[in-house]
Parts: structure tokens; C-alpha cells; sequence
């Protein structure tokens, strides 16, 4: 798998998948320890590159571990150590390595690499330099730590660390067919525990993963996997019955059926994607639902002349690098580079300046990210209200989450995992005033 995950440029998770499906031997527990001893291994995978680099400097006599593809055995085993609680449910290092170890490395004992990672876990053998030291404690890229202890100083930490922390499982209850208590008692009863949130109010935590197409109160539409931050985007829109709402991104339509569901299944939404597959499965997780006020169209379909100043709300839920997500999608820390960073902030750009004229006079335009990056957010909202007098920054949220820009122009949302428990996204709204 690790090989499989180095190789190819598949998300992760759908790698696993077509793994599993082709070994139909491997038991629930074998797959969820394999399962979370790779995404706990590519999470920390710098971490433990940088403690093997140290321990062969310091002993030449193991240069043989460091032989592709044999090197994974050395950084799995120091993964047991640093990590046993988190090694597939393995036994702890003492008694798990020499399995593990003999057939790659018969000649060589284990022992030393064991106590050397256990006296050097703390890193100390690197130089005093708070970009690099937390960027491999954490296992990140230097110019994400760079960016992110300079936007929050007091927080880089903390931020890091819960991005290496699995994010909860977020239930959003459709309540155009069922609501909170009820649906927590029909989890009971197929026995997926599950407990109520303060925040969203359609929300529900899972206490352990599920396989949601065995659930039946799934397959009737009770529920959707999704994100509390996502679904605050869905109430920073805040959708009346009876409006025309547009969907400029709506992907598969998780947002876009949060939006149904708020609109009570009353008024129309224009869903609009460049793929048409992902618009497929909207239509299939629509009727699912019950959602019927959903009109897909593929963007070069669309009919913008038709719309243009028409609509209450306009949706831009940007194609971005999908770092407030890390916790879900580990990879992104090696996959997302700096260039890229640009490209999307140019894209997100164009997509606001695409969108805005479709807005009524009052409407409202809300732009949202699941990036912790300011190039993809702060600049690129504040850059749309200076080249366009005739928006305003709404507010995005209740007082209480309410973060302004530091240079007061904005009004902004930041949902940090460390501090609102949710994947990190950032929303902002306007208001059309001309």
C-alpha cells in the first residue's frame, strides 16, 4: 500500500479501496488496522524520514535499510515506536518488530534503531529553527508552517497538530425527511453510536466509522456525510422558501442539498459544475433526498444571459488546494506546492468576477474555501470588493464566530480545526448594492 500510494497519484483513499476490494481475506480489523497505520504513517511521514536520516548518520553499519523499497520496514518500525497506539493495533515495539524486521534484515538487530528513535523522538539533534522543527514535528511542508506562524503566531502549534488528527465523522440530518432525534434513534437502532452538536443545529457526530451504504436510514435519505464547516457555508448563504439560488460550484452537491433542505424544497437552485460525472451523482444523492427544486447544468451549458441580476443567492464555493481538509486527505501536505497556490487564488479570482453579475440588486454573493491559506481567501475577497463598487462585505456569520480582517474591510469567517472543530474553511459575503 505504501508503495502503491508513493507510485500513483490516485487519492489515497481510493487506492485503499481497490486494495480491499481485491483482498476479500482481510477482516474488518485487519483493514481498519492496515487502513490506520498508512494514513497515521503518510501523516507523520516527514517526521519519520527525518529521525531514519538521523539514525543512519550516526551509524554507517545500517546503510543496507536505506535500499528502496526495503526502506518502508525501518520507517514502519519507527513508526511502532513514536506511534504504538496508533501501529494498526500491532503489539508495541518491543515485541512487534523482529516480525516485522527478520525477513528483510536477518543480519542486523533492531535494537539500536528502536533506542535510538526513543531517545531522539524530540528531535534534538536538529538546529534551533521554529520553521523547520514544527514542520517536522508535524510532518508539513516549511513554507505552509512559515505562512501559518506568521498569521497565527500563537496558534501554528495547535493548528498543526489537530491537522494530523482524523476529523470527526459529521452527520448532516435531512430534515426534509426526518429530524435530529429522530434520526439519532434510528442510528441507535442499526447500532451507529452518534451524539447532537451545539453548532450547526442539523448536526450529528458519529462515534466510529460506518460503512454508510449498509445503513438503511442512509439509503432512505436521512442523512448526508458532511462537515460542520460546510454546512455553516450553506447558513451563511441563509436561503429563504421560494428563492432563485445558484450553486456556481456544486461538485457532487453537498451544499447544494443543505441549501434544499433550508429552502424547505421550495423555490429553484441552479447547480452548476464543469464535470459531468460529479453532476450525476447530484442527481442520484437528490432523489435520495427528496430534494426536486435542483436544475443541473454543466458550466459551458449555462445560461447566463438568462440569469443575469436575477438571483437572491449566488454560491461560489471555489475549487481551492483543500488544506483546511488535511485531517481527511493527509496527502494534500506533499501534493499542494506553492505555485499551485497561485493558480487557484487566479481561478477563484475569475470565478467570483464570472459569478457577480448574476446577483440581483440586494442579493447576496457568498465566497467560500476549505483553504487555510490567505492567498486563496483574504486576498482574494478583498480584491473583488475593491474592483467591485457595487458589492458591500456582508456579515458572515453570528458575532460570536465573527473574525474581522486585520485591516478592517472585511468581514470574515475562519473556521480553524483546533478552535471550531470543524475542517478549516474560510467565508465571506457580500452584498449587491447597485
Amino acid at each position: 500500500l505504501l508503495m502503491l500510494a508513493d507510485r500513483r497519484s490516485t487519492p489515497v483513499d481510493r487506492i485503499v479501496s481497490e486494495f480491499f476490494r481485491e483482498r476479500h481475506y482481510l477482516g474488518p480489523r485487519d483493514r481498519r488496522g492496515i487502513s490506520d497505520t498508512l494514513f497515521g504513517f503518510i501523516r507523520h511521514r516527514r517526521y519519520l524520514e527525518t529521525l531514519l536520516e538521523g539514525f543512519l548518520a550516526a551509524h554507517e553499519s545500517y546503510d543496507p535499510i536505506d535500499e528502496a523499497p526495503r526502506r518502508y520496514v525501518p520507517l514502519l518500525v519507527i513508526y511502532s515506536v513514536v506511534f504504538p497506539g496508533l501501529f494498526g493495533g500491532c503489539p508495541p515495539a518491543d515485541t512487534g518488530v523482529n516480525p516485522l524486521w527478520t525477513p528483510y534484515f536477518p543480519a542486523l538487530d533492531p535494537g539500536p534503531l528502536v533506542g535510538w528513535t526513543r531517545d531522539h523522538a524530540a528531535l534534538d539533534f536538529l538546529e534551533e529553527d521554529r520553521v523547520v522543527t514544527l514542520g517536522v514535528r508535524y510532518s508539513f511542508q516549511d513554507w505552509m508552517v512559515a505562512g501559518w506562524i506568521e498569521r497565527w503566531p500563537d496558534d501554528a502549534e495547535a493548528l498543526l497538530g489537530a491537522l494530523n488528527r482524523p476529523g470527526d465523522i459529521t452527520l448532516r440530518v435531512n430534515r426534509l425527511k426526518t429530524d435530529r432525534e429522530s434520526c439519532l434513534e434510528r442510528l441507535a437502532g442499526e447500532g451507529i453510536g452518534a451524539r447532537r452538536t451545539d453548532y450547526p443545529d442539523a448536526a450529528v457526530i458519529v462515534l466510529k466509522r460506518f460503512n454508510q451504504n449498509a445503513s438503511a436510514s442512509f439509503r432512505e435519505g436521512l442523512f448526508e456525510i458532511q462537515d460542520a464547516g460546510s454546512q455553516l457555508v450553506s447558513l451563511v448563504c441563509a436561503p429563504r422558501p421560494g428563492q432563485l439560488v445558484i450553486d456556481g460550484c456544486a461538485g457532487a452537491g453537498g451544499k447544494t442539498l443543505h441549501l434544499a433542505d433550508l429552502m424547505e424544497n421550495r423555490g429553484n437552485i441552479i447547480a452548476i459544475d464543469t464535470d459531468p460525472g460529479r453532476l450525476r451523482e447530484l442527481h442520484r444523492r437528490a432523489e435520495r433526498a427528496g430534494v426536486g427544486i435542483v436544475e443541473a447544468s454543466l458550466r459551458k451549458e449555462f445560461r447566463e444571459k438568462e440569469y443575469a441580476g436575477k438571483a437572491d443567492i449566488v454560491l461560489v464555493d471555489a475549487p481551492c488546494s483543500g488544506s483546511g481538509t488535511i485531517r481527511r486527505n493527509p496527502s494534500l501536505k506533499w501534493s499542494v506546492s506553492e505555485e499551485d497556490i497561485r493558480r487557484y487564488a487566479a481561478r477563484q479570482a475569475g470565478l467570483l468576477d464570472g459569478y457577480a453579475p448574476l446577483v440581483r440588486r440586494g442579493g447576496r454573493l457568498v465566497y467560500s474555501t476549505c483553504s487555510l491559506f490567505r492567498e486563496e481567501n483574504e486576498e482574494v475577497a478583498l480584491r473583488f470588493l475593491d474592483e467591485h463598487e457595487e458589492f458591500r462585505s456582508a456579515a458572515a456569520a453570528p458575532a460570536s464566530l465573527l473574525w474581522a480582517d486585520a485591516a478592517g474591510e472585511m468581514q470574515s469567517l475562519m473556521l480553524l480545526p483546533h478552535r471550531h472543530h470543524t475542517d478549516g474553511f474560510f467565508i465571506a459575503a457580500f452584498e449587491r448594492t447597485a
